[in-house]
């Protein structure tokens, strides 16, 4: 039960970030504003929608870490733990054996990609003049202007809700299809976890674009 509700709430956390993407796609909500002031070049409204999209994400993060302490007793179990910092000279090892590789595998990449480094400093001229000359200052006129701001936000927040709730059905009920001890056939078992397997590896935003081609935008 702790597990479940850990992970219902750190689902939720991450549905309020993806009910934003689905604005793009014509479903609503801040993410819908934020895409429409993109594209309409007004980088000063999206300037706004993107506070209001951070606001809305720290809140909620706020309230997650709230309802562990209240619900899992978070305090209780780190009153009793301890925390010790030990680096050991093989760990040492072994982390700049793993840095290294990962310095390695990121050159190679750069190698293969014919991507040349350089860019990222000399291009970035494109980034700071985004920020500091078309995104600043917001134009914080549209939280009175356009109303319909708040209602986006309780669309994305809806969005998430329902999301977090109708995923949660049905990962319980994949779960004891999927399950060893609790699956009806072994064939049950193997297509409810190939099911599981693909919702995993798949990219929200495919699924997302599957459902728009199925349902049609909205």
């Amino acid at each position: 039960f702790p597990s479940i509700i850990a992970n219902t709430i750190f689902r939720f956390e991450i549905n309020i970030r993806l009910s934003v993407i689905l604005g793009a796609v014509g479903a609503g909500g801040i993410g819908f504003e934020l895409y429409h002031a993109i594209g309409l070049l007004e980088y000063q409204r999206a300037t706004v929608a993107l506070i209001c999209i951070l606001a809305l994400v720290f809140l909620t993060e706020r309230l997650s870490i709230f309802l562990r302490k209240r619900l899992l007793d978070e305090s209780e179990i780190m009153k009793h733990s301890e925390i010790k910092v030990i680096l050991p000279s093989q760990k040492s090892k072994q982390q700049i054996q793993v840095i290294s590789l990962i310095l390695v595998i990121v050159t190679a990449l750069f190698i293969i990609l014919e991507i040349n480094p350089i860019i990222i400093f000399t291009d970035f001229h494109y980034m700071t003049d985004l920020l500091f000359k078309d995104m600043l200052p917001p134009d914080f006129t549209m939280l009175w202007e356009n109303t319909s701001i708040f209602k986006s936000l309780l669309e994305t927040l809806a969005m998430a809700f329902l999301g977090t709730l109708i995923g949660g059905t049905l990962a319980l009920i994949f779960a004891f299809f999927a399950s060893d001890n609790t699956s009806p056939t072994k064939f049950v078992r193997i297509i409810s976890r190939f099911m599981l397997a693909f919702e995993r590896v798949t990219p929200s935003l495919i699924i997302i674009l599957i459902f728009i081609i199925a349902l049609g935008i909205g």
